[in-house]
């Protein structure tokens, strides 16, 4: 399986993507040739090599002729105008998963509806260029994984556009760096929309692309040039799956042991992909419990709110946590007490292991008045028969 990983450290944005692909080898007349199916105004894509922070990059331009006057007057305009394009169908789903989201943004940001905002040529057709033209780039490699890295958004009240933080909402940031807008709005939603925050997914490497942003100035105080440049690492996956979690942690020592049940029953409602504790020796040598909450990006705002409400707790920490998992699909299975529903995960193409659902085992378990082990060994049994082993 083939991944790519987006290292936004240096900066994002649409035309940085597009120099990051032609950088890593896809041919820009690829991308053209994409474009040309959309009713968008004549553009010209070019390229040429500079040097960001002391390395070799690509430069990408998105050529516009706005000679004709506008085309896509309002963002609601550009959606459409890549719904009715003659686009490859997985170019067209990843262009609108980007524009919509993008569209939001701007939308909740403005405080305008979609149809209310207006964009001028050159711009409209740029937008269109960078996000379909991304989405041929990335569908001409083969990509079937994207995880990316942190978004620098850069430092000042007004370099930053409203729209990145909109759609940096619940996906990991870092301070620091120059006094530049260095994340756009179509490089955060390229970023955001495609990818998943991770620290880096183990791959095997098979090549990178540097793709340019505008400037490569010394800021005051700097020795070295900002390398404004985004990067692109494209290679095979293992086997098994990547992606990233937030591990929440917060230490109790004063809270009701009596309440716990109810607080894991609301964590896992608001999102909480696992929830446990662990004994620890806190100050002065108090007893204490660690409690620590996994949680996906959109989960994390809602789970923090929950401990702070429901514990006495003043803080919780947040780390960005990477995780191996196997494949896994779910499967029902007809036991001779009833159904019971299986989780299966893939060690590979000939090997795999499966787990029952206790809700189920101890339904049946109560409806047919048996031991618990009793229906989890004829659930394994008709697991293994299913499977054509020896039951």
């Amino acid at each position: 399986m083939r991944v790519a990983y987006f290292d936004a450290q240096g900066g994002v944005s649409g035309d940085m993507f597009l120099g990051a692909l032609a950088d890593a080898g896809c041919p820009l007349s690829t991308i053209e040739e994409t474009l040309s199916g959309l009713p968008i105004s004549p553009f010209r894509l070019s390229k040429r090599t500079v040097e960001r922070g002391g390395t070799r990059c690509t430069k990408v331009d998105v050529e516009i002729d706005a000679s004709g006057g506008p085309v896509c007057r309002t963002l609601a305009n550009i959606e459409k105008i890549v719904t009715d394009g003659l686009l490859p169908d997985p170019v067209k789903k990843m262009s609108l998963r980007v524009l919509t989201r993008l569209l939001a943004a701007e939308s909740q940001t403005r405080g305008r509806a979609p149809h209310e905002i207006e964009l001028t040529e050159p711009e409209a057709s740029d937008l269109v260029a960078d996000v379909v033209g991304t989405a041929a780039g990335l569908a001409r490699i083969g990509i079937h994984r994207m995880h990316a890295s942190p978004l620098r958004l850069g430092q000042g009240a007004h370099v930053v556009p409203p729209a990145v933080l909109a759609l940096a909402r619940g996906w990991p940031v870092l301070p620091g760096g120059p006094a530049k807008e260095l994340t756009t709005p179509t490089g955060a939603a390229l970023v955001t929309t495609l990818a998943e925050p991770s620290l880096h997914p183990p791959l095997i490497l098979e090549r990178t692309g540097y793709g340019a942003g505008l400037w490569d100035g010394r800021e005051p105080g700097e020795k070295i040039p900002w390398p404004n440049y985004f990067r692109l690492w494209i290679g095979e996956a293992p086997p098994w799956e990547q992606d990233a979690v937030w591990e929440l942690a917060t230490n109790l020592d004063n809270f009701n042991p009596e309440g716990m049940d109810l607080l894991m029953e609301r964590l896992f409602a608001a999102g909480a992909l696992d929830v446990f504790l662990t004994p620890i020796q806190m100050k002065k040598s108090r007893p204490g419990t660690m409690l620590t909450v996994l949680a996906d990006g959109a989960a994390v705002e809602p789970v923090e709110r929950i401990l702070f409400a429901e514990t006495p707790t003043l803080g919780v920490r947040r780390t960005l946590a990477q995780r191996e998992k196997l494949p896994r699909r779910h499967e029902t299975i007809a036991t001779r007490y009833g159904p019971v529903r299986f989780k299966v995960a893939a060690l590979s193409a000939e090997s795999e292991k499966a787990w029952p659902e206790f809700e189920d085992l101890k339904r049946l378990a109560l409806a047919q008045n048996l031991p618990l082990p009793v229906v989890q060994e004829e659930a394994m049994r008709a697991w293994r028969e299913r499977r054509g082993e020896n039951p």
